[in-house]
């Protein structure tokens, strides 16, 4: 199972569920902008700690139970961004 966005402005994907541990594969150009993985606390969503990224990447996320998620883009300029988010 995997999530999949295209970000080209400043901005939120749609919202998505992880249920456990996911690996989130970043690729193209930020233009500048941070891109942050956000989780819903409470009906707000918040930026998690140790997930901006400024540049191409792959990491791991470790969820905490099942969550629900988006990613935030700002302060980009012509940004072009693949992410992919694979379930483990």
């Amino acid at each position: 199972m995997a999530f999949t966005a295209n970000l080209t402005a400043d901005g939120a994907t749609a919202t998505f569920v992880i249920p456990r541990e996911a690996r989130v594969h970043l690729t193209g150009s930020f233009g500048g902008g941070t891109l942050t993985l956000q989780g819903n606390s409470s009906g707000t969503f918040e930026d998690l700690v140790g997930t901006a990224q400024t540049a191409a990447a792959d990491f791991i996320f470790d969820s905490v139970g099942e969550g629900t998620f988006q990613f935030d883009l700002a302060g980009a300029t012509t940004p072009d961004i693949d992410i992919t988010v694979i379930i483990q």
